[in-house]
């Protein structure tokens, strides 16, 4: 029983991978997935303790497995957080389409449970190693590609959203909008961050999704294109069809779609400068 402290699977891939158990770094190209139990909060006021504790077992032990299942590494729990790292301490190739895939798992993993989640994925540089004192010591990963994934995490929040990924982990996976149904949200510059980050929404598989739904992502996905090209009056009407056709679906407004059907009608009144890139200022994590 001792070994669910320290997971074998986790100490055979430090030792695979020739890490010690001394306190050091080296920089590694990853992905990170943060995830989370949409309001848990809420969720824990009309729970008793003991019957919070076996929603989180339950919930953990399927995030786990969905990790596992890609290859990647779980590396904590903060309570009702998940964060794992995929391409570290073992190499996976294409880590970025193994942690995509991991969050989608783990949306419908939850969902059997009737547990909503928030999702965040990005990929990127960090230090990764062994993180502590020369008496006590943990793996983990330090950086700003962290940073970012716990910030499309939050962001589920913002926009009503469940998996939001950045552009640096979908860019890398092979025919994308064949394997997800997925829609950008924004080039959104992040808290803390200067430049903007083109970030998407992946809703589901393909494959496990409606045509129609499918359909209605790929229409937002033309409209956000139009959009970014200034083509306002072109863009208003695919997404006013997106806003109509998600609205029952999800039982309330569909932010992305109805934001950006806002800033179409904005800029139709009020063209934005000439250096106008598209991106928006979160202030919030």
């Amino acid at each position: 029983s001792w070994a669910k402290y320290a997971p074998p699977y986790l100490l055979k891939s430090l030792y695979r991978s020739g890490v010690e158990a001394t306190v050091g770094f080296h920089e590694n190209e990853v992905s990170i997935l943060f995830c989370d139990i949409d309001g848990f909060r809420e969720m824990c006021r009309d729970r008793s303790p003991k019957e919070v504790l076996t929603l989180l077992s339950l919930v953990h032990g399927e995030v786990s497995n969905a990790i596992e299942a890609q290859a990647g590494t779980l590396l904590e729990f903060v309570g009702d957080e998940v964060l794992a790292v995929f391409n570290a301490p073992n190499e996976v190739v294409d880590h970025e389409e193994h942690a995509v895939e991991s969050a989608t798992d783990v949306l419908e993993r939850a969902d059997r449970l009737g547990v909503r989640m928030r999702c965040g994925v990005h990929s990127g540089k960090v230090l990764v190693g062994n993180i502590g004192s020369q008496t006590r010591i943990k793996y983990g990963v330090l950086g700003d590609s962290v940073n970012v994934a716990a910030r499309l995490k939050s962001l589920n929040s913002h926009f009503a959203t469940c998996c939001l990924v950045s552009d640096e982990s979908l860019e890398e996976a092979d025919d994308l909008h064949k394997s997800y149904v997925a829609r950008p949200v924004g080039n959104l510059v992040l808290k803390g961050r200067k430049s903007a980050t083109k970030v998407w929404e992946v809703r589901a598989r393909r494959q496990s999704s409606s045509q129609t739904l499918a359909k209605t992502y790929d229409a937002h996905r033309r409209a956000f294109e139009l959009f970014i090209a200034r083509r306002f009056g072109e863009a208003r009407p695919l997404l006013a069809e997106v806003c109509r056709s998600l609205k029952g679906r999800m039982g309330s407004v569909d932010i992305p779609s109805q934001h950006l059907l806002h800033l179409c009608d904005k800029y139709l009144k009020e063209p934005p400068p000439a250096e106008w890139d598209g991106s928006e200022s979160m202030s919030k994590k």
